[in-house]
């Protein structure tokens, strides 16, 4: 008779819990020794993988009269279930190591002098870029379009400053002069935000950058696609820093 134990080691089992298994569907109810033999594994190792079965539910182990201990199979059935319980912790591995990759991506940059980099999609993405500089140990800088926040993410906008105002977060904020802006700015947490216009001869931002902590942090408004990136670098962080600073110093930027 054909073995099945390839098909089965396919399957997810061992060649040893192979062996056995299908040893155990053709002889029924039997003592670990016997199975162990016609398996064709030493009895130790026999012993080792009944146990492994019955651990995983493809055998049960049963004392009999006179202390004798013996092995049936469980139904084929559990096979399946088993396959099935695998893919789905296969499936929350993957979605816990899909949340995890930009942080342990990160870490590994650093750790080699790369700069880390931290991609973001969707609403839920932006919100968490946004929502990385309520960490901030001093004045976050920006470069922002109020207009284009309002109109794309404004529960969001509203939820991460009122974090920031009970953080006690400040920020310093460059935005193109526009009726617009000037309109959503009147009272606009004047108390953590510091605000300067720079003229409006270009095109709508249609974007937030923030520095802050050693990194800066970007994402798009306006466009199908939501698409957000965190990047942590000295250098870049420095030199977005010194730019911001020579613009809000200049007579570029306008007091509110």
């Amino acid at each position: 008779m054909d073995t099945l134990s390839p098909q089965l080691a396919e399957a997810g089992l061992t060649q040893e819990q192979a062996a056995v298994y299908e040893t155990l569907l053709r002889k029924g109810t039997s003592p670990a020794r016997d199975i162990a033999l016609e398996a064709k594994i030493g009895r130790t190792l026999g012993y080792a993988v009944l146990d492994q079965l019955v651990t995983i539910g493809l055998a049960l182990k049963a004392k009999h009269p006179g202390s004798k201990t013996l092995f049936s199979p469980a139904h084929p059935s559990v096979l399946e279930e088993r396959i099935l319980s695998q893919q789905k912790s296969a499936e929350r591995s993957a979605l816990t190591l899909k949340a995890l990759l930009p942080d342990l991506s990160s870490m590994y940059n650093l750790a080699t002098g790369r700069p880390g980099v931290r991609f973001y999609e969707g609403e839920a993405g932006i919100q968490q870029v946004l929502e990385d500089t309520l960490t901030a140990k001093e004045t976050v800088y920006s470069y922002a379009d109020l207009e284009m926040i309002e109109r794309n993410i404004p529960d969001i906008n509203r939820s991460y400053v009122a974090k920031r105002e009970r953080l006690g977060v400040k920020k310093k904020a460059l935005l193109l002069d526009t009726q617009e802006n000037r309109f959503l700015l009147e009272g606009y947490h004047v108390k953590i935000t510091d605000v300067k216009l720079v003229r409006a001869d270009s095109a709508p931002f249609k974007t937030v950058m923030q520095i802050y902590d050693g990194r800066i942090s970007y994402f798009t408004l306006g466009v199908k696609e939501l698409v957000g990136v965190i990047i942590t670098d000295k250098h870049i962080y420095e030199m977005h820093k010194a730019l911001f600073d020579a613009v809000w110093d200049s007579n570029l930027a306008r007091t509110v």
